[in-house]
């Protein structure tokens, strides 16, 4: 397998208050990484946690253009310590991480999270749930760790398959690991186009997909439209979750011959076998080559993100995909948090 294509990215956009760029060949680990999907804003005189939550408050809308343009914004080089990340985001944007787990529109889960007792209570229960299901640590109300026991993740919209959708997510690194533990960033837009036609066809002929986990008891099953289009400007990709882990491992040591690709037993308990419906008509999970062609369209233009102690990412989560390849060497510590623009999943609920 050849590299991934090299590609020039164009002169950088600017943000008032800091200096952009799109990621240096050195910050990624993949040669001919598609660059610019990822801006990067350093400080420009300010440093501070509270110089980088002004200008969140700020440019809110700027950095909400710029995440739809290009995916992601990465301000690097700011003095933000792990304890002051949420309330940074929180200058510019709500959060909640538990309002795609609900079956109702956002505004009615938030009114119901916010009651004084019930919502604690349901929180709680919440926070265990999501811990169980997806190997994370929560850590605050708003905040959880990345999952570090789960060794490779298939490239995937965040909770694209339940209920509410979230439109931006933030990570912040709290420690990065001496070697490897990139993150894996995939233009979700340029997979959609260069998937080939019949598959293309095939999501996009179904009306939408059940996914049920069938090694955790506790989760029911999801439906979920099979393409997501972006709140923006409508502009569609697949509906990107985890579906084989061990047939994606194989097509990214193909295309990372250099990168070490970890995968275990373990990862076959956060994977979702999907079925398709179209009217009376259902189909069941996809074939191996379909699963490879959607891989090798995904990772035409991608990018295998170095992260660096103190970075604060902003993804536009219809805009690009992100899975992992390893942990890294020791294990990195990355905290995300999931902010309230979410976009209601119009699927109904099956079971």
């Amino acid at each position: 397998m050849n590299a991934v294509s090299t590609h020039e990215p164009e002169v950088a956009p600017q943000i008032p208050g800091v200096r952009c760029r799109f990621l240096r060949a050195d910050e990624a680990s993949n040669p001919g990484a598609a660059l610019d999907l990822v801006l990067v804003a350093e400080p420009d005189g300010d440093a501070s946690a509270a110089g980088l939550a002004r200008l969140l408050s700020e440019q809110r809308e700027r950095l909400v253009e710029l995440m739809r343009e290009h995916g992601n914004v990465l301000f690097r080089g700011f003095d933000v310590a792990p304890e002051a990340f949420e309330g940074v985001v929180a200058t510019g944007f709500d959060a909640d991480r538990f309002l795609w787990m609900f079956p109702m529109a956002p505004r009615w889960a938030r009114a119901l999270l916010d009651l004084p007792l019930v919502g604690r209570i349901t929180r709680a229960f919440l926070g265990w749930i999501e811990s169980a299901a997806t190997g994370r640590a929560i850590v605050g109300d708003k905040q959880s760790t990345l999952a570090d026991d789960q060794t490779i993740q298939f490239p995937h919209h965040e909770y694209g398959i339940f209920f509410n959708v979230p439109r931006v997510l933030a990570f912040f690194c709290e420690r990065e690991a001496e070697r490897q533990g990139e993150t894996l960033l995939c233009d979700a837009r340029s997979g959609y186009v260069g998937m080939p036609s019949a598959l293309r066809a095939h999501f996009e002929s179904t009306e939408y997909i059940r996914y049920r986990s069938e090694n955790q008891w506790y989760l029911p099953p999801f439906t979920a439209p099979a393409v997501l289009y972006h709140p923006d400007d409508s502009h569609p990709s697949m509906n990107f979750t985890a579906y084989q882990h061990d047939v994606f491992a194989r097509v990214a040591e193909r295309w990372f011959p250099e990168h070490e690709i970890t995968a275990t037993s373990q990862d076959e308990t956060f994977s979702f076998v999907p079925t398709f419906h179209r009217g009376e008509h259902t189909s069941r999970g996809l074939s191996e080559d379909q699963i490879v062609a959607l891989a090798e369209s995904h990772l035409e233009r991608s990018v295998l993100l170095r992260w660096k102690q103190g970075d604060l990412l902003l993804m536009d989560n219809f805009r690009v995909v992100h899975g992992r390849l390893n942990a890294g060497m020791p294990e990195r510590k990355v905290l995300q948090i999931v902010l309230c623009d979410y976009i209601r999943n119009a699927n109904r609920f099956t079971v």
